[in-house]
């Protein structure tokens, strides 16, 4: 059964609070945050990303999905906020793994700038990005 993605059972009658300590359990590993792609090209999905932080060098984002660059770290990341500001999506990649911050399940994921425009970076260095 375990290989068939079973990771437990609930016998009749179902308690509450058996359901919710096996689905906190469950939540807290992190063996459903994990999957690998075959083709890269698969690999297509949307999250919430809060910018929080912004240099000319970086830019840290939070987001209830753990990023990393175990593998190539490669996200294209389509904004309104940055595409108003003309930053083109292939100007971000990701630098650092992505660390956990909070209990409301959010990580932070550090992106390094690449190709930014003078006009970009005076608006970063102003305070007005």
């Amino acid at each position: 059964m375990l290989s068939l993605g079973v990771h437990d059972y609930l016998i009749k009658p179902l308690n509450a609070k058996l359901i919710l300590s096996i689905l906190k359990k469950y939540l807290a590993s992190d063996e459903h945050k994990h999957y690998l792609f075959e083709n890269e090209e698969d690999a297509i999905g949307s999250i919430e990303l809060h910018f929080t932080r912004v240099s000319e060098t970086n830019i840290v984002g939070e987001s209830p999905v753990k990023l990393t660059d175990d593998e190539d770290g490669l996200y294209r990341i389509v904004s309104r906020e940055l595409e108003d500001r003309d930053v083109s999506s292939t100007s971000l990649s990701l630098s650092k793994n992505t660390t956990f911050v909070s209990q409301e399940g959010l990580f932070r994921a550090y992106f390094r700038w690449r190709g930014l425009s003078e006009a970009v970076l005076q608006l970063i260095r102003s305070g007005r990005f």
